[in-house]
């Protein structure tokens, strides 16, 4: 019976989406604000905190259908990239916002404005609370991504969508964290529990923001049929 219910609810899916035209191959700007939280454990006397990003998230952001009649395509982004977390002291409750900012390329399935992909990307600088990182002791990096895009006004030319995305990145953010974390002569390691990779931290974030995209062809009417 439950399966009878869930090809009953894809079948629904599908028809509905039928009904919906899909968006033309579109590209245009994209801008959006970014909160960040690193996703693993500190290394004891340190906790995580919640930054807003110092720079704003911008792009160029191109969208691909896959089909004329269901809204499935292939969302893509080339862009400016920031990430920020606090680590903070333990003992004195002093925040260390820790800044990285990355050249990223994005690929996403997007079905109905919901998305589904992947975030890969170098980085170009990095600090924390205004100390150095080296972007030589960064490794590349690699997130998921899923959110949700809906296009508030369209018209043949293009339309205008907010978004909301949330990513966490699938790899380590440092090479070697024991070796180059940034705090270490800031809030030591504790003789009881040494510094390893196990806290070698990964971003996790939550952007919200907005793109205008251009049609680069315009949506195709079917003509109207003739009465005989």
């Amino acid at each position: 019976m439950k399966k009878f219910i869930l090809l009953l609810l894809c079948f629904g899916i599908l028809v509905e989406a039928k009904s919906q035209e899909n968006f033309p191959i579109s590209f245009g700007p994209q801008l959006g604000m970014k909160f960040g939280v690193n996703g693993v454990e500190t290394p004891l006397g340190r906790k995580n905190g919640i930054a807003l990003a110092n720079l704003p998230d911008a792009g160029i952001h191109v969208y691909m259908p896959l089909t004329e009649n269901y809204p499935l395509g292939i969302s893509m982004d080339v862009r400016f990239s920031p990430y920020s977390f606090f680590i903070i002291e333990d003992a004195t409750d002093k925040k260390y916002q820790h800044s990285f900012n990355y050249l990223v390329f994005n690929a996403s399935l997007n079905f109905k404005g919901i998305l589904f992909g992947f975030t890969f990307g170098s980085a170009l600088n990095a600090d924390a609370e205004g100390i150095a990182i080296k972007t030589d002791d960064l490794s590349t990096m690699s997130e998921v991504q899923i959110g949700y895009t809906y296009p508030i006004w369209a018209d043949d030319t293009g339309r205008f969508n907010v978004f909301i995305k949330g990513s966490y990145f699938l790899n380590q953010m440092f090479n070697d964290f024991p070796k180059v974390d940034p705090m270490k002569n800031y809030i030591p390691e504790l003789p009881e529990e040494p510094i390893t990779n196990n806290s070698n931290p990964r971003a996790a974030s939550v952007s919200v923001g907005f793109n205008y995209l251009f049609n680069l062809y315009p949506p195709v009417v079917p003509e109207e049929e003739e009465d005989y």
